[in-house]
């Protein structure tokens, strides 16, 4: 096997035009010598290993079944490692619509969305930025929301103890969740940047 390889040990350039000649052996190879490495890089991205595979895996069918019209602007293995950044950071943009989407009025979600967001980016940062957009929030609704986010009280509960309506306690729950919504798609652009500073 190891004579295979070395047979394939093309110079890009020549890699490229194999691939373009229909040469599914050389792309083999490319496979088995690059596909540990751009797979170890998505990791650290996306924090999510089964995610990563497959992501790694759809950029070499897309490279095969694009071979003949593809455009390489740097070289090979440039190329790779920014598809491989760019479907990563996909990725992570997709489970941020999926996370957003779950900030709704629902007391079970409002107790726990937020702290299953910042364990799932597994970043201090985030727990920073989601911090920092608590604080903002007006005095009576960061009141509420907290009772509910940390203190797991439901609805009627906090009504009781602050005295006020379920209706109330509803409605600045939702409150916190819009502006929550809209403070964390404001930073989103951060933090993508902090990820990949880590890398």
């Amino acid at each position: 096997m190891q004579q295979s390889d070395h047979k394939y040990d093309f110079e890009e350039d020549e890699i490229l035009n194999q691939l373009r000649e229909d040469n599914q052996q050389v792309f083999e190879h490319l496979f088995r010598k690059k596909y540990e490495e751009l797979y170890a890089f998505s990791v650290k991205i996306t924090r999510q290993p089964e995610a990563s595979e497959e992501l790694v895996q759809d950029i070499f069918v897309y490279l095969w079944e694009k071979r003949k019209e593809l455009e390489v602007k740097t070289n090979l293995k440039s190329y790779l490692y920014s598809a491989v950044k760019n479907r990563s950071i996909d990725y992570l943009r997709s489970k941020y619509v999926k996370m957003q989407s779950s900030f709704i009025d629902d007391d079970n979600l409002a107790q726990s969305n937020l702290v299953i967001a910042s364990n799932e980016l597994q970043e201090k940062e985030l727990a920073e930025i989601i911090k920092k957009g608590i604080a903002l929030l007006p005095e009576k609704c960061r009141i509420i929301f907290l009772m509910s986010r940390e203190g797991a009280l439901s609805y009627q509960e906090i009504a009781d103890q602050l005295g006020v309506s379920h209706k109330t306690v509803k409605a600045q729950v939702a409150i916190a969740l819009q502006k929550m919504r809209s403070f964390i798609e404001a930073h989103w652009g951060k933090i993508i940047s902090l990820i990949i500073s880590l890398l």
